[in-house]
């Protein structure tokens, strides 16, 4: 970092001021703190190049982008504000609304010609037409959609091969057809994050690269399917209604793995407050890096089947409210906790030798 007291947006959080750190070697990126400018070298990394590299490359022909973001806020004419967008360079946009949408206001339309864009985030803002295709962001890695207005049913159309990372927070809306043929088309996710998104009934993840999913109050959710050699992390917290997770075969995707190719890391599995069903339950169980179910919830008394809010409960009693018992199943030790609501149970894999 150097050259302090420089005005200007940081590439990680937008936040804006006359305080910004400029990137030491390439002197065109602003941060606005060392953490952020951790958190970004993964993607700036490939077109971080000292003045007299950038120089050269230009002379050469290639192409150099100076990764601008662009910030639209909601307001008047954003519609024409984004149609009018010089797009070429533009590496980062970030469009923002009102808290929950602009009720009864026009939706926006998302189909312009972003031919460098990498991240886009569309937070708070009604949505209409959505296009994010090979055609028009050929380049895109990261997409975050927040709090569309409850009533949305959007049109999208979402073809997003180089897709890296995937955010969906607070999603509501009834029709998810789009997120299927997103997940169809992301071979190369590495990343899954999600929060309070209602009504998708299956997701099925494919991709060599996929490293974490987190789905956390996805409410509806019933079947799990995954291909994903390289997993570490499942996160299903709070996944009321989760009957079976299945791990799937793909011929395809599994021929483009290197020869000889084995994962070694442990896939940690959270199911905090989660009532998982008895086949999902099993293929977890079954699989041979899963080291522990955190926080898994199997009633076996008269409230058996009662949901994931109960396991809530019964797990936040006070001291004395319950009584701890251990019983070895198979390869894991199960941890039950004796509560009003019933008995909780966590698996944690033996260690043998």
């Amino acid at each position: 970092m150097s050259d302090a007291d420089v005005t200007g947006t940081c590439i990680v959080c937008f936040k804006s001021g006359n305080d910004m750190l400029m990137c030491s070697r390439c002197r065109s990126t602003a941060y606005c703190s060392r953490d952020c400018q951790k958190a970004d070298w993964r993607a700036h990394k490939p077109s971080c190049k000292a003045p007299a590299a950038a120089a050269a490359t230009a002379a050469t022909g290639e192409r150099r982008l100076d990764r601008p973001v662009v910030v639209l806020a909601d307001g008047a004419n954003l519609q024409s504000r984004l149609d009018g967008l010089n797009t070429s360079g533009v590496r980062v946009l970030s469009i923002t609304g009102r808290r929950m949408g602009c009720e009864g206001s026009r939706r926006l339309r998302v189909d312009q010609n972003f031919p460098d864009l990498e991240e886009l985030r569309i937070e708070d803002v009604a949505l209409g037409k959505v296009r994010l295709t090979p055609e028009n962001t050929p380049r895109l890695r990261n997409f975050l959609t927040q709090n569309p207005t409850p009533d949305d049913v959007p049109d999208f159309v979402m073809d997003c091969p180089k897709l890296r990372e995937l955010s969906i927070f607070h999603w509501t809306a009834g029709h998810w057809e789009w997120l299927h043929d997103l997940l169809c088309s992301a071979k190369e996710l590495e990343l899954f994050d999600s929060f309070k998104i209602w009504g998708v009934r299956k997701l099925t993840f494919a991709s060599n690269a996929l490293r974490r999913i987190r789905l956390h109050r996805c409410d509806g959710l019933l079947n799990l399917e995954l291909w994903a050699p390289r997993i570490e992390h499942l996160d299903v917290q709070a996944a009321y209604d989760l009957e079976d997770i299945r791990f799937i075969e793909n011929v395809e995707l599994r021929d483009k793995l290197p020869s000889g190719f084995t994962c070694s890391a442990p896939l940690r599995v959270t199911a905090v407050n989660a009532n998982l069903g008895a086949m999902a339950r099993e293929n977890l169980l079954a699989h041979p890096r899963v080291t522990a179910i955190e926080g898994d919830a199997e009633y076996t008394d008269e409230t058996a089947g009662a949901g994931g809010l109960e396991a809530h409960f019964a797990r936040g009693l006070p001291p004395g409210m319950f009584e701890g018992d251990h019983t070895d199943i198979g390869d894991f030790k199960a941890t039950e906790h004796k509560g009003i609501f019933g008995t909780v149970k966590s698996y944690t894999r033996i260690r043998r030798g």
